[in-house]
């Protein structure tokens, strides 16, 4: 008997956040409370006010909030919403074009709790995506990704779904691409790797769904992800399946 999957979800979404200096210049040399490195840049506190921000207005409306300095236990960080920064989105450029000089921007990574894949998680992500965008003003580049991470709570897949899953992702890789700009398609060490670049012979879905019989045959395709030299870029996937091989094998 097939026991029905018990999905859940976490969502990531990288933004930049547009604002003016002067909202929060006067508490940077104040004891304000989210500086946890008293020699920090002002780049990096000005940072840490944003997040800040963002951190209260958020609570304002009753949601659950990871805080700035907190060391949370895990069940904890993954019950509530995080603000935090991703070394990866890129700002330069705007900084460059920007005529305005009490403007600034800062990269910015919103994390969803652990949700259930529901209807109501997906009204949850919207509403707080509203919140923000009512209350930020924010923008998108091409260094900022969205990342969605799915879950079986602790048992693990079966290899059929994962084999499943692969054979989708390549049977509508267009369409997938379509979801993309250009340069996070083109360009072989971009954050978007779709599985022509990627899986080397499991390219060819009748070879996937011959060839991966086993775990160690799902092993074999995930370090497809990594380059020649074996630096590890299974990151630079649009479908990453490294997480789904487990280190000992699962029931199927």
């Amino acid at each position: 008997m097939t026991v029905p999957l018990d999905l859940t979800i976490g969502v990531e979404i990288e933004l930049v956040v547009y604002y003016d200096i002067r909202r929060y210049e006067g508490f940077l040399s104040s004891d304000y409370g989210v500086f946890d490195e008293p020699k920090a840049s002002d780049a990096t506190k000005l940072n840490r006010l944003v997040r800040a921000d963002i951190i209260e207005c958020l609570r304002r409306k009753g949601l659950p909030v990871n805080g700035l300095l907190d060391a949370p236990k895990e069940q904890d960080t993954i019950s509530c919403w995080t603000i935090s920064v991703d070394e990866s989105i890129r700002t330069a450029k705007e900084e460059r074009t920007n005529e305005w000089d009490e403007a600034r921007y800062t990269g910015v990574e919103i994390k969803t709790p652990a949700l259930y894949y529901s209807q109501s998680s997906f009204v949850q992500i919207q509403d707080v995506t509203n919140i923000l965008k009512q209350n930020f003003t924010l923008l998108t580049n091409d260094s900022c990704g969205l990342h969605v991470h799915v879950g079986n709570r602790s048992h693990g897949f079966p290899l059929t779904t994962i084999k499943n899953l692969g054979l989708f992702a390549k049977a509508f890789e267009r369409q997938f691409n379509s979801l993309h700009p250009i340069e996070r398609i083109d360009k072989p060490h971009q954050y978007y790797r779709p599985p022509t670049r990627a899986w080397g012979k499991f390219t060819v879905p009748e070879t996937m769904a011959s060839e991966i019989e086993t775990y160690d045959d799902l092993c074999e395709l995930v370090n497809k992800l990594n380059d020649a030299k074996g630096e590890g870029l299974s990151r630079y996937s649009a479908h990453n399946f490294m997480n789904m091989t487990p280190a000992t094998t699962w029931g199927s």
